[in-house]
C-alpha cells in the first residue's frame, strides 16, 4: 500500500530524514515511535505529499508520488489534481483537530466528500451519521466544535478522514493534545479501525496501543530508522540501544 525508499529531507542545512525506508502492506498497522524531533511527523507529511522530500522515492497504492535524486532516472513529483487524488487515498489525522468552527460535527464530516468527491449532500449526510455512530458520537452530530471535548473533536476528525473512503489512514500523534481521560476514547476508535483491517501508519507515544494494535513497530531516532520488526518483539525485547533507552524513558513517565 505504501512504499518509501531512501528518503532524505532537509530544511536548509538541517537533515530531518536520513535514508528512511518504510513499507506498509494492505491491512497492516505500523506504529512509528521514537523521541521528539526524530522525524516521525515529517515522515508522515512526506508520505502524503504535504512535505517535499530532498531525495528518495514514495509509492502509494501503486501510484508513484515522488522520485528524486535517482541517477539515471528523471525526477517525478505529482502536482495539482493528481496529487489531490492521491491524497484522497490517505486519510490524515493530525495532533490538532482543525475542525471548521462554524460547522457542526455533521457539517465537518460532509464537507470534503461533497466538494472534493462530488457526493450529493444527502448521500454525504447519511454517510456522516453512520461514521459518527461508528466513533460513538451519534448524540453530538449537531454540536459545534466549541461544544465538544478534545476527545470528541478528534473523533469527529477521524470520521471526517474516513468520509473520503481512504485506502489507508495516517495518524500523527492523534492523542498527544488530549487530556488523559479522553485519550482512551480516541484509542478505542483506532483499535476498532485496526481490527476492521484498515491500513494504518500511526505515529504515537502510546506504547500500550502500539503493542496491542500494531503489526509492526518502526523506531526512529535522529532522522533514521534504528529498529523495526513485529510489535511485541520490538517493544518487549528491543535490540538497539537507542530503542532500549527510549522505551525506558517512556515507561518511567
Amino acid at each position: 500500500m505504501i512504499e518509501a525508499t531512501g528518503l532524505f529531507k532537509h530544511y536548509g542545512p538541517h537533515e530531518v530524514l536520513r535514508d528512511v525506508c518504510v513499507t506498509v502492506a494492505p491491512g497492516e498497522v505500523v506504529a512509528v515511535i521514537g523521541p521528539s524531533g526524530s522525524g516521525k511527523s515529517t515522515l508522515l507529511r512526506c508520505l502524503n505529499g504535504l512535505a517535499e522530500i530532498t531525495r528518495g522515492e514514495i509509492t502509494v497504492a501503486g501510484t508513484l508520488l515522488v522520485r528524486k535524486g535517482d541517477p539515471g532516472q528523471p525526477d517525478i513529483q505529482l502536482h495539482g489534481p493528481d496529487l489531490r487524488a492521491l491524497r484522497a487515498e490517505l486519510g490524515m489525522v493530525f495532533q490538532r483537530y482543525n475542525l471548521f468552527p462554524h460547522m457542526t460535527a455533521v457539517g465537518n464530516v460532509i464537507e470534503a466528500p461533497v466538494h472534493v468527491r462530488g457526493v450529493t449532500v444527502d448521500e454525504a449526510t447519511e454517510q456522516a451519521h453512520q461514521l459518527l455512530r461508528r466513533v460513538g458520537l451519534t448524540h453530538r452530530a449537531q454540536h459545534y466544535p466549541q461544544h465538544l471535548s478534545g476527545g470528541e473533536q478528534q473523533r469527529v476528525a477521524i470520521a471526517r478522514a474516513l468520509a473520503m473512503r481512504p485506502k489507508a489512514m495516517l495518524f500523527d500523534e492523534a492523542t498527544s493534545a488530549l487530556d488523559p481521560e479522553t485519550v482512551g476514547e480516541v484509542l478505542a476508535v483506532m483499535r476498532d479501525l485496526a481490527a476492521d483491517g484498515m491500513t494504518m501508519v500511526v505515529v504515537t507515544h502510546e506504547i500500550g496501543f502500539a503493542r496491542d494494535a500494531a503489526d509492526r513497530v518502526v523506531v526512529m531516532d535522529e532522522g533514521s530508522v534504528v529498529e523495526e520488526g513485529p510489535a511485541k518483539q520490538v517493544l518487549s525485547e528491543p535490540t538497539n540501544p537507542r530503542t532500549q533507552s527510549f522505551l525506558r524513558r517512556v515507561i518511567q513517565r
